[in-house]
C-alpha cells in the first residue's frame, strides 16, 4: 500500500508539473511566431548591449518622463534670459538724424549760423590776397543794396568812404563787425565817412539783418562776386583740410577821388575797427 501511495504522489506531482508548462484543456498553446519574436529581441538586446560596450559607450537607459519634463523648462529658462541679455538685432541710431540742422537761408531764420563763410564752387581764377590795390582807382561797380537801390561808384563820389567785405549775414563773426562798424559810425560820420558793407547775400537778407541788430548803413549784393573778384577778395579757401572758393574777410578805404588808400586783408574782427577809424583820421586830416 506504502509504494501504491509513493507511486500515486509521484504522478500527481508530474501531472501539476506538465499542467503548468502546458496549456490548459481547450487553449491554444504559445504560437511558434510569438516564440521567435520573443527570442529575437533578447537577442538583438544582448547584441547592442555588447556593441556598446565594444564602441567604449554606455548602454540606453529609460528616461523618467517627470524628470524629462523638467529638464525641458530648465532649458526653456535659460534659453529665454540668454535673448534678453542677447537680442539677436541691434538698433544701430541714424547719425543723419543726430546731427544738428542747418541754418536756413531765408530771412526768418532767428540764429547765427556756425559757418562765418558761404560754400561757394566758383572757378577759382579769383584774385588772390597777394593783389596790391593801395594808390589804384576802385573798379567800377553796379550793386544793388540792401533796398534794392541800384549803387556804383558815382554814388559814393566827392566823398571818402569805407567798403568793406565780409562772407555771410547774421554769422557769428560777422555781426560782431557790422555791428563794431555800427557802434562807431557816429565817430566816422564826423570825418565825413559812410561805411558800406558787402557780402554775396540777396537784399532780403540784408534787410533782415539790418533790422535784427539795428544797423543803419549801407550793404551791397555781390552774388555773382564781381566787386570781390576785382578787388581780390574771392579765393580759394581752406576749412579743416578742406578747400573752397569763398570770401575773404577785407577793408578799402577809399578817399573822394575813388582811389583806394589802404587795404586790410585776412581781417580779425577783434580790433580791427578802431583801426580803420585811425586810418579815416588820418587821411581826413591829411596826414
Amino acid at each position: 500500500m506504502a509504494a501504491k501511495k509513493k507511486k500515486r504522489s509521484i504522478a500527481e506531482k508530474k501531472s501539476k508539473a506538465s499542467g503548468r508548462s502546458s496549456a490548459t484543456p481547450g487553449s491554444k498553446g504559445p504560437s511558434k511566431k510569438s516564440s521567435k519574436k520573443k527570442a529575437s529581441k533578447v537577442t538583438a538586446k544582448k547584441t547592442s548591449k555588447a556593441t556598446a560596450t565594444k564602441l567604449g559607450k554606455a548602454p540606453l537607459k529609460k528616461v523618467n518622463k517627470a524628470e524629462a519634463k523638467t529638464a525641458a523648462r530648465k532649458v526653456a529658462k535659460a534659453s529665454s534670459v540668454t535673448k534678453t541679455k542677447h537680442p539677436s538685432k541691434v538698433t544701430v541710431p541714424d547719425m543723419k538724424a543726430a546731427q544738428p540742422s542747418e541754418v536756413a537761408s531765408s530771412p526768418s531764420a532767428t540764429t547765427a549760423s556756425a559757418s562765418s563763410e558761404p560754400r561757394a564752387a566758383d572757378d577759382a581764377s579769383a584774385g588772390s590776397s597777394s593783389v596790391e590795390l593801395t594808390g589804384e582807382a576802385l573798379p567800377a561797380f553796379s550793386l544793388w543794396d540792401h533796398s534794392g537801390t541800384p549803387r556804383d561808384n558815382a554814388t559814393y563820389a566827392g566823398a571818402p568812404w569805407v567798403l568793406y567785405f565780409y562772407p555771410k549775414d547774421d554769422t557769428p563773426g560777422c555781426t560782431k563787425e557790422a555791428c563794431g562798424f555800427n557802434d562807431e559810425l557816429a565817430a566816422f560820420s564826423e570825418l565825413g565817412l559812410q561805411i558800406v558793407g558787402v557780402s554775396p547775400d540777396n537784399a532780403q537778407r540784408h534787410t533782415f539783418f539790418r533790422a535784427k541788430y539795428g544797423l543803419t548803413f549801407t550793404l551791397l549784393s555781390d552774388p555773382d562776386h564781381e566787386l570781390a573778384k576785382a578787388l581780390g577778395v574771392y579765393k580759394l579757401k581752406s576749412n579743416y583740410g578742406r578747400q573752397y572758393m569763398g570770401i575773404e574777410r577785407s577793408t578799402f578805404l577809399i578817399d573822394g577821388a575813388g582811389v583806394i588808400r589802404k587795404v586790410w586783408r585776412a581781417v580779425r574782427v577783434a580790433g580791427h575797427v578802431p583801426q580803420v577809424l585811425e586810418a579815416a583820421r588820418a587821411l581826413t586830416h591829411g596826414s
